[in-house]
C-alpha cells in the first residue's frame, strides 16, 4: 500500500460494497453508521504509488469483495473485526484506492455511511 503523485481513478458503481472495522467499533456502527473520514490520516508504505492523500477527501474506504476485507483486518493484525455490507449514497463518486492491492475503493461523502447488514464477524 503506498501513495505518490497523482490519484485513484473514477470507478463506476455496481457491485457490492464492503467495509472492515475492528470488532471494538462494531455497536457504534451499527448505531452511527460509518464515520466518514479525510484522506490525510493514512501511512505510506509506498511512495512511489499514487494516492489519495492530500486531496482534501472525506469519505469511507471500502472492498469490492469480503475477501479483500478480511484480508486488510489480517494485514492489520486486529484479534477481532466485522464486515460490513454498505450502500454508497445516490450520486456518490467512488474512486479507486491506488494504495491497496486488492480491489479497495473509496466512496467521496462528508456523511456517516449506514451500513445495509453484518455479513462476517471475527469475535
Amino acid at each position: 500500500m503506498g501513495r505518490g503523485a497523482g490519484g485513484g481513478g473514477r470507478s463506476g458503481g455496481g457491485g457490492k460494497l464492503y467495509h472492515v472495522s475492528p470488532g471494538a467499533n462494531t455497536n457504534s456502527i451499527l448505531n452511527d453508521g460509518i464515520y466518514s473520514t479525510p484522506t490525510e490520516g493514512g501511512k505510506l508504505t509506498d511512495p512511489s504509488r499514487d494516492t489519495l492523500q492530500n486531496q482534501e477527501l472525506y469519505g469511507v474506504y471500502v472492498f469490492t469483495s469480503q475477501k479483500d476485507a478480511v484480508s486488510f483486518a489480517q494485514d492489520n493484525n486486529w484479534d477481532t473485526y466485522t464486515v460490513f455490507e454498505v450502500s454508497p449514497p445516490k450520486g456518490a463518486d467512488i474512486l479507486i484506492d491506488p494504495e491497496y492491492d486488492g480491489e479497495s475503493k473509496f466512496i467521496v461523502t462528508d456523511s456517516n455511511l449506514p451500513v445495509v447488514k453484518i455479513v462476517k464477524q471475527k469475535k
